[in-house]
């Protein structure tokens, strides 16, 4: 799972995902949002990491959160909800 504790991340955490890929063990992140906006300006995001790596694997990594359309299937499973009567919802998940 690809997601980040932004202080802690680094080199070596990189490259061991990347070596993670080029074993074809399947990688999955929450966000593939480049950037977030903090008061002090925008800041790098999870999806920042997620396209260089799958740019330098070439392979893509699956995203299964918000907006993934899995995160909101599930969401709908557990509430036993009908997807149009959940379609405003998904539309406000959705970074426009």
């Amino acid at each position: 799972m690809l997601d980040f504790e932004k202080e802690n991340i680094g080199y070596q955490t990189l490259q061991r995902i990347y070596e993670f890929m080029n074993q074809d063990v399947p990688v999955i992140t929450a966000s593939k949002s480049p950037y977030y906006k903090s008061v002090n300006g925008p800041k790098l995001d999870t999806g920042a990491f997620v396209h260089m790596l799958e740019s330098v694997g070439n392979k893509e990594i699956e995203v299964l959160g918000k907006p993934s359309k899995y995160y909101f299937e599930a969401g709908i499973q557990k509430l036993n909800a009908l997807q149009k009567s959940v379609l405003l919802l998904e539309m406000i998940g959705v970074r426009i």
